[in-house]
């Protein structure tokens, strides 16, 4: 237990204290038991009243109160002397205990701090021993990364570089090739420039070649043209006088068909007549109307049909009726097919004739024979 100097000094007093009051009331305080307390230097005083002893003087027994009183005096300062040096003592003694006590707890303190020291030099050292496992890991994987990217970036190196031999190596090829493709493309040029030079060329002289033969052709085409004028002339005057002449005979072939057609019918509309017997005056003149009738029919109807050199001299005979208005009835028609066709066709072309005469009777059936002639 740790003790301060204040109550060590409170001690020292309440000692001298009872010191005093021992002295005063004779009390023994010695204790030759234990020699090393604090009250071993200590005198043993009694108490003795001089007057009271017997055969004592009175004269001697004032001096040896005054004798007595100053020993008491002196032993009194003795004693407070020696408490005092006792006090000091204790004082010193205690300042030495606090002084061990004080070098203890700072040899503990001390044992501690370097216990504390040692284990945080311990810790320290786990520590730094973490962070050097830490750091050489960090640095085993630094460098594995660095030679990983260091790989990296010589992989992407080679491979940049070799993509920029393969771009240099197309660039190359591409720029060949451009050149290549410009001297051939140049080639094709002046070709072409000396091809067009020598069409050019070749057209001029064929233009010209053309222009002389065209001039020529124009020289030979007016001759021709001019002979070929005087031939159609001579021919336009041979084929008028040939169309005259074809004109003339059709007029008289067609004349003689008229009187044949003619006879042809009267001979028909005789044989339809009386019996064969001659006819009078009036049915001559009816025979006549009806010849007539007949006739222009024919004309009409050669007015509308188309004939070719294939139906020439080929003979038909149409037969129709006519009403009383003109309108024509009941056509048909005997003979070649292609012809009759014609006809029929004509016939119905002609569409309405002029009123029949009156003698020809309503619904009576005309026949009319007709020959093709070109």
């Amino acid at each position: 237990m740790k003790f301060g100097i204040f109550p060590a000094a409170c001690l020292a007093v309440l000692l001298h204290i009872v010191i005093i009051v021992a002295l005063l009331l004779n009390i023994d305080l010695s204790k030759p038991e234990k020699p090393e307390d604090l009250n071993a230097g200590l005198m043993h005083a009694n108490w003795i009243d001089l007057n009271a002893m017997p055969g004592a003087k009175p004269g001697k027994k004032a001096q040896s109160n005054k004798r007595l009183e100053a020993q008491r005096k002196k032993q009194l300062e003795e004693e407070q002397r020696k408490v005092e040096i006792a006090k000091a003592q204790e004082e010193q003694r205690q300042a030495e205990a606090e002084n061990r006590r004080k070098i203890e707890i700072a040899k503990a303190e001390e044992a501690k701090k370097q216990q504390a020291k040692a284990e945080q030099k311990k810790l320290e050292a786990e520590r730094l021993e973490a962070e050097r496992k830490i750091a050489a890991e960090k640095k085993i994987a630094l460098e594995k990364k660095k030679a990983e990217e260091k790989k990296k970036a010589e992989e992407k190196k080679k491979a940049e570089e070799k993509k920029k031999a393969e771009e240099k190596k197309k660039a190359e090829e591409k720029k060949k090739a451009e050149e290549k493709k410009k001297a051939e493309e140049k080639k094709k040029a002046e070709e072409k420039k000396k091809a067009e030079e020598k069409k050019k060329a070749e057209e001029k002289k064929k233009a010209e070649e053309k222009k002389k033969a065209e001039e020529k052709k124009k020289a030979e085409e007016k001759k021709k043209a001019e002979e070929k004028k005087k031939a159609e002339a001579e021919r336009q005057k041979a084929a008028e006088a040939k169309k005259q002449a074809a004109e003339k005979a059709a007029a008289e072939a067609r004349q003689k068909e008229a009187s044949a057609a003619e006879d042809e019918l009267f001979s028909e509309l005789g044989d339809e007549g009386q019996g064969g017997g001659g006819p009078s005056g009036a049915g001559d003149v009816a025979m006549k109307e009806r010849v007539l009738y007949g006739t222009m029919i024919k004309q009409r109807i050669e007015q509308f049909w188309h004939i070719d050199a294939s139906m020439k001299g080929r003979k038909v005979v149409v037969s129709l009726q006519v009403a009383t208005d003109g309108t024509i009835l009941s056509p048909t028609c005997k003979g070649d097919k292609r012809v009759c066709s014609e006809a029929l066709r004509a016939v119905k072309a002609v569409g309405t004739l002029p009123n029949p005469p009156a003698s020809i009777s309503p619904n009576e059936k005309i026949n009319i024979s007709m020959t093709p002639h070109l």
